[in-house]
């Protein structure tokens, strides 16, 4: 089960079928002298609505460190991949890559992602300056989605018609905005999460509710409209805010 190597917590994936050949070589002395050259001969993925594949033979070949030459483009429903670079391993360097897939895949990585659907588009680009042993190195990945929906296992309520736009530069990933309906009600957040290394990442997420309805147990639920806060740099995070409870249903 291939799922099993992404995510081991993961039930064994009916739906997920995927497989690649192709031929890698590569040799070099530093940076500056690095040749190497990936065929890629044949590659598949399909899961739900999502079909990625290959029309033709795929080549990316690095010479001499020169990036010129490294192009790669996936193909498919809910699934494009396009990858190109530029500049030199010793000197100035980008790569830049385009994806456009759906959110269902992310379920594959993710356990607490129970059902989730929708178009995702992610624009990431590394980039460096003459980098000593790859230290050197800076990434920046922008994320956008006008309309998806999800559901995930430790909230007791669907985002549906949700609008989503955030970055991760370096090792801060900013939410600037995930707007939409949440247990039909409305819901507005945005904020921040800062990777530290050895350490629980630093949070601090903003957000309102009005009337989104959350249930409880199998027969209770509950509707509410406030506002809080999710902040710390350890677990369990502080939640602070104002609520009302508009109405609800014991049972």
């Amino acid at each position: 089960n291939i799922i099993g190597i992404f995510n081991p917590k993961k039930k064994r994936e009916k739906n997920f079928r995927g497989g690649m050949r192709g031929n890698l070589k590569a040799d070099y002395s530093s940076l500056k002298d690095l040749n190497a050259a990936f065929t890629l001969k044949d590659f598949f993925l399909m899961r739900k609505d999502v079909h990625c594949f290959i029309d033709k033979k795929q080549e990316v070949s690095i010479n001499k460190g020169d990036l010129s030459s490294l192009r790669l483009d996936i193909l498919g429903p809910f699934c494009h991949l396009k990858v190109e670079g530029e500049g030199h391993l010793s000197r100035k360097f980008s790569v830049e890559s385009k994806v456009k897939t759906s959110f269902n895949l992310l379920e594959i990585f993710y356990p607490f992602i129970e059902k989730s659907n929708g178009a995702l588009n992610i624009e990431g680009k590394f980039h460096g300056n003459a980098p000593r042993y790859f230290t050197d190195i800076h990434h920046q990945f922008d994320f956008f989605s006008s309309d998806f929906s999800t559901k995930l296992d430790f909230l007791p309520a669907n985002l549906d018609s949700a609008e989503l736009k955030a970055s991760w530069v370096n090792n801060i990933f900013t939410l600037h905005k995930l707007n939409g309906h949440l247990g039909g009600g409305k819901l507005k957040s945005k904020g921040t999460v800062e990777l530290i290394e050895s350490a629980m990442p630093k949070v601090h997420y903003d957000f309102s509710m009005k009337e989104s309805s959350f249930s409880l147990f199998d027969y209770s639920s509950f509707v509410a409209t406030g506002e809080g806060v999710i902040t710390g740099d350890k677990y369990p995070y502080l939640l602070t805010g104002n609520f009302f409870v508009n109405k609800g249903l014991m049972a």
